[in-house]
């Protein structure tokens, strides 16, 4: 930034770590919490990795308050990111109304994705920016809506960026950390909260892309509706290349999805796949069974009748779990 007048390398704000702990002592009981204005400003976005669980942030952050000893860029924490923060640089000079400190940082945050919807998830990113040593009783976070935003060149491939606020907060712990200083069994600091709300584009194509193997699979399999019934191996082939291909997308969706509990709806889709391959050569055999006892009429029946009806009960199936997804 241009109005930087002293940068901190990274590795002397470590060295100086303990000597702030000492400087940024408690207020003394009675006197009210000093307020702290804070804003953040949103560089980049990136390395969205649903399988990993986490994405990488650039932001700027800046404090103004009228604390001296008080130094912010060594004392707060990101505390769900996945390792510790870079800071690439930091600043500080003296107001009237106070003192002006900022920094910037690249981190790795750690994210748990709900896929449940996949692909027509919503998900917010969530950045948690916690003081170490004060408590709610020392100071308290005010937040610069009017300079906090995100930079209007963050794009992101897939993503669109429906909303971002910073809200402050005071985050408490079962525990004192073994602090002498500190009474009660819990302990509560000081943070802020950066909420960015994301909605996928084009989530209809990413749907085909993901689920085209299952379709391929689906085709298959009706189409050996189509094959004579007495030429069952065929028939047999074709649903045999249809359950390759189904198992070929899901293996494909497990190198890019994380790993879940439940069934997300790509699942249950790939799910009703595979029972719609086992129910048309369940229902192939029986009618080539059929034709080989002479009951010609009855076999052609079962397998007109079996066909529409699996087709039916498959599209009709996905089509409420699409609905469902989407309202």
């Amino acid at each position: 930034m241009h109005k930087t007048l002293l940068a901190i390398p990274a590795a002397l704000i470590a060295l100086l770590f303990t000597v702030t702990a000492v400087q940024a002592a408690p207020l003394p009981d009675g006197e009210a919490p000093a307020e702290v204005k804070v804003g953040l400003y949103i560089t980049e976005l990136s390395d969205l990795d649903l399988r990993a669980n986490k994405f990488t942030i650039t932001f700027w952050i800046w404090w103004l308050h009228d604390l001296p000893d008080y130094k912010p860029a060594e004392t707060v924490e990101i505390t769900n990111a996945a390792g510790a923060a870079e800071i690439t640089s930091a600043y500080e000079y003296p107001e009237a109304n106070g003192v002006y400190q900022g920094a910037k940082y690249r981190a790795t945050v750690l994210k748990q994705w709900d896929i449940d919807n996949y692909p027509f998830d919503k998900q917010q990113l969530l950045v948690d920016i916690e003081e170490n040593f004060l408590s709610p009783a020392d100071l308290v976070f005010a937040v610069d809506d009017a300079g906090t935003k995100i930079d209007p060149r963050v794009t992101l491939q897939q993503w669109n960026i429906t909303g971002f606020q910073v809200v402050p907060a005071a985050v408490e712990y079962p525990t004192v950390y073994g602090d002498p200083k500190l009474s009660g069994e819990t302990s509560s600091y000081p943070a802020i909260i950066a909420e960015i709300n994301l909605e996928r584009n084009n989530p209809w194509w990413t749907l085909a892309k993901s689920l085209i193997g299952a379709i391929t699979g689906f085709l298959l399999a009706m189409t050996a509706f189509l094959i004579r019934p007495d030429q069952l191996g065929d028939r047999l082939f074709l649903t045999t290349a249809a359950v390759f291909s189904v198992i070929g997308n899901q293996i494909v969706l497990d190198t890019f999805l994380p790993p879940v509990s439940g069934l997300p709806l790509v699942f249950k889709i790939q799910a009703i796949t595979f029972l719609a391959i086992i129910a048309s050569t369940f229902a192939q055999v029986l009618s080539s069974r059929g034709l080989r006892a002479g009951n010609v009429a009855a076999a052609t029946r079962l397998d007109t009748t079996a066909a529409l009806t699996i087709m039916a009960l498959y599209i009709g199936t996905n089509t409420l779990l699409l609905i469902g997804a989407n309202s």
